[in-house]
């Protein structure tokens, strides 16, 4: 399956009463560099000017945009394209988010490639710290500047998803093998966190691991493979050399 991260602007709260703007994906992988931008007219003769604003468009040039049909057509056709198997819907906001894309792909293509499910960043962030209260401090990990363009916040989301742990919940069946050597060096002793890291990442560059190695077991935001025997550690791979 392929994490899909997603962010939509729009002029009012819910789809076909108002209508979405504009929307961005950027495919969650190493590089986030595969990101998809699209431009919807409007549905409706309705809009909340405060809402429109959020975007950077004024109601005329929002006028001005693609069909919606086509533009969830070429949505689809580039999810086909990107998506290893399932694409997972995933969103700063999931509750906002999804119900636009999902009325959009319903209306105009009769289907949704994301099925009927989505997953919320700061609930992963949440469930990881185990703490409700922390589900917006997944934030502060941003790289790319929150500008309300919906690849750029899209990237920054998936940049903060990756640096703040989120990562190592929806990877953890694929570094599976990697947390099982960790607790086994450990279990062993004598293995630095430093150690352990070269023999997982190899050549590349692991400065900046051993601060988030030390901020993730402060704040018990990590899995534990086995309880007080020993540290289950994943890394970002958006921070490999």
């Amino acid at each position: 399956m392929s994490y899909i991260i997603v962010d939509v602007e729009s002029d009012g709260p819910i789809p076909a009463e108002f209508s979405m703007v504009c929307f961005g994906a950027v495919l969650f992988d190493d590089r986030l560099e595969t990101s998809f931008y699209g431009k919807t007219r409007p549905i409706s003769d309705r809009f909340v000017p405060e809402a429109l604003a959020v975007s950077g468009f004024s109601h005329e040039q929002h006028l001005g945009f693609d069909d919606s049909k086509s533009v969830m057509e070429s949505f689809a056709l580039w999810l086909e394209q990107h998506a290893k198997g399932r694409a997972v819907f995933v969103s700063d906001n999931v509750a906002f988010d999804w119900q636009f894309i999902n009325y959009y792909f319903h209306r105009f293509l009769g289907r949704n490639p994301f099925g009927f499910s989505g997953r919320r960043i700061g609930d992963l962030y949440a469930g990881l710290l185990k703490d409700a209260s922390t589900a917006t401090e997944w934030k502060k990990y941003r790289v790319t500047k929150h500008t309300h363009n919906p690849v750029d916040d899209d990237r920054g989301n998936a940049e903060a998803g990756g640096t703040s742990g989120i990562s190592a919940s929806l990877c953890f069946q694929r570094e599976r093998a990697s947390i099982l050597t960790v607790c086994h060096a450990r279990e062993a002793g004598g293995a630095t966190d430093a150690d352990i890291l070269d023999q997982l990442l190899g050549d590349r560059d692991t400065s900046g691991y051993l601060g988030w190695i030390d901020d993730v077991v402060a704040q018990r935001s990590l899995m534990f493979w086995s309880v007080n025997r020993c540290r289950a550690i994943t890394w970002n791979p958006h921070q490999r050399g």
